[in-house]
């Protein structure tokens, strides 16, 4: 699968209060964007509440959330958020332990296949604390997009 994030979907400086706060609004472009149907967003909150996505990675935490169903989704699609402050997230593997997530990415995979491709993608990202230190400190969308692309391995 090629792929590539698009600065339409990036957002940097986010304030949100809460998890289904921050979800929302990092999904909002989404729909948007006409890349998953209106109710898409309510179902990445379902499931995060059922099946947590933060994961504490080295540089800052980050939650890749989704939804279980297909929510109207066309095409393959990753929404970022960059939030401004912290917002606590149950960890993937202790849902019990809360960790402060600063960086979102939501997934919208037409397909189970484009799915697990995008996820062995995301981990590889995921794993540079030095890119992930960095894109909290970009000031633009673009900026984020384009540093997320340079790391992406074919």
């Amino acid at each position: 699968m090629t792929f590539q994030f698009d600065p339409e979907l990036v957002q940097v400086d986010i304030v949100s209060p809460t998890r289904d706060d921050a979800l929302r609004e990092v999904a909002r472009p989404l729909v948007e964007q006409g890349c998953v149907g209106p109710t898409y967003p309510d179902l990445v909150c379902e499931r995060e509440r059922n099946y947590p996505t933060g994961l504490p990675t080295r540089g800052a935490s980050v939650a890749l959330a989704h939804a279980d169903a297909n929510g109207g989704v066309k095409g393959n699609h990753v929404a970022v958020g960059v939030l401004r402050s912290p917002v606590p997230f149950a960890n993937m593997e202790d849902a019990d332990e809360e960790l402060p997530v600063r960086i979102i990415f939501i997934l919208a995979m037409e397909s189970a296949h484009a799915h697990l491709e995008m996820l062995t993608c995301m981990m590889r990202l995921i794993r540079d604390e030095e890119l992930l230190s960095s894109l909290l400190h970009l000031e633009t969308g673009d900026e984020v997009c384009h540093a997320l692309n340079e790391h992406i391995t074919p």
